[in-house]
């Protein structure tokens, strides 16, 4: 865990390592070899002022204290705005807030480098008692949850392989075809990240299902053949 903390440049990775060294001082084996371990994945361009933000907005997690940030949204551009912090979660080396926004009048996702200032208020909140996170990301391919679709695909050689070695949603279903293709399904969350999924796997991947995805997916294809 040490190695692999180290290798993502994790923000508490430090705090870590002291609390790992005083673990083993007290281990008595003699065997102190461990296996090698590499991360190999990109990783967020921050700087210090990062680590404090999210040092800071781990303590109003805890403590249940309101947050004023100023945000830069991809599709909004900068606002400010009071969140309730709820929880943080790690995906693809990226660390994100999940609150509830007092502007919006909603819970949402925010990415932690987005934030360009935050202020830890005195002010408390009280977290909806209804809120679960193990449900709220249920079912979605990854931190968007965008459109909801009745996914259907058809993956073709190799990459039916590569897919079908991973769980990307609970209620996933795979069926091998002869030609070692698979037919995938799956009802997923997060339309943004599905579509950038799909586009990766190039022509090894058909959308049989919805019609609505089939159109968007024709239309990023027609946009990049204008680029060549």
């Amino acid at each position: 865990a040490n190695l692999q903390l180290k290798s993502m440049k994790f923000p508490y990775y430090k705090e870590f390592n002291i609390l790992t060294d005083k673990i083993s001082t007290v281990d008595r084996s003699n065997n102190k070899r461990c296996i090698q371990y590499f991360e190999k994945s990109a990783r967020e361009n921050i700087n210090m002022k990062y680590k404090k933000e999210t040092l800071d907005i781990n303590y109003a997690v805890i403590t249940q204290r309101k947050v004023y940030i100023e945000y830069f949204s991809l599709s909004s551009g900068l606002s400010s705005r009071t969140i309730h912090p709820y929880a943080i979660v790690s995906y693809k080396n990226s660390l994100y807030i999940i609150a509830f926004c007092e502007k919006r009048n909603e819970i949402r996702d925010f990415k932690i480098s987005r934030i360009k200032e935050h202020k830890v208020l005195n002010s408390k909140f009280e977290m909806d008692k209804k809120f679960s996170l193990k449900e709220y990301m249920k079912n979605s391919f990854g931190i968007y949850r965008d459109d909801k679709l009745n996914l259907k695909l058809c993956i073709y050689k190799p990459m039916s392989y590569i897919v079908s070695e991973k769980i990307w949603v609970e209620n996933q279903k795979i069926i091998w075809n002869d030609d070692e293709s698979i037919i995938f399904e799956a009802i997923m969350s997060g339309k943004t990240e599905i579509v950038s999924w799909i586009l990766s796997m190039g022509s090894n991947a058909k959308v049989l299902g919805p019609g609505e995805l089939k159109k968007t997916i024709k239309e990023e294809i027609d946009k990049i053949i204008k680029y060549y």
